[in-house]
């Protein structure tokens, strides 16, 4: 199966990352082209080294066209091939499952952890196709998980902002219910005194009279 028609069927999220991935893996197309017998050992490890590269790309294929059933079963096989035998393959295959949206087991964060040390893994532990294939998903995971920042953090701010709105409204209130106390003492003053004022007038005009 060419890596093309694997893409384009693939869900819209995981496709838009698979096909940003195989757009810079070089030698990827050889799958279609090799179909004699081998020339020469670099030729036999172009197509070993692209045939692993298909592989990853049908598990992201596999994963994202599966039920969500299967889908969490799926991830789950990766991550127990990954723990028995944690090989750079194996890590790079869970961590693209990890990194892939679409589907519920999506985790860009634990996909950093593993793809960090891959991008940069000396020596031919990974193939140079695979260690790009490492890199391009590092860079969108990191893209991914700073837009998660800058969107938590806007949402922070916002709820901040509301909470110190609200919390000016409320001072207004309670300052207006405060100036309208003081006023009510005030006229209940003034009431008091005017009672007290006609009190005296009567008890002054009752001693007055004969």
């Amino acid at each position: 199966m060419r890596p093309e028609s694997i893409i384009t069927r693939l869900r819209p999220a995981g496709a838009a990352l698979c096909g940003m991935l195989l757009a810079m893996l070089p030698g990827c197309s050889v799958l279609d082209t090799h179909t004699g017998p081998i020339r020469n050992p670099a030729d036999e490890q172009t197509v070993i080294q692209a045939t692993a590269l298909s592989a990853d790309l049908a598990a992201l294929q596999r994963l994202l066209q599966a039920p969500a059933a299967d889908q969490a079963e799926l991830l789950a096989a990766a991550q127990r091939d990954y723990e028995a035998s944690p090989s750079p393959g194996h890590q790079l295959r869970y961590a693209l499952m990890l990194a892939t949206p679409g589907h519920r087991g999506v985790n860009p964060g634990r996909a950093e952890q593993l793809l960090q040390p891959l991008a940069t893994l000396p020596g031919r532990a990974l193939s140079p196709g695979e260690q790009a294939l490492a890199i391009v998903a590092l860079q969108n995971v990191e893209h991914s998980l700073a837009l998660d920042a800058d969107n938590e953090r806007l949402t922070q701010n916002l709820a901040d902002r509301s909470e110190h709105e609200h919390s000016v409204a409320n001072g207004r209130r309670l300052q207006q219910e405060l100036d309208e106390n003081a006023k009510l003492r005030k006229d209940l003053e003034e009431a008091k005194a005017k009672l007290d004022a006609i009190a005296d007038i009567e008890r002054g005009a009752a001693r007055s009279a004969p």
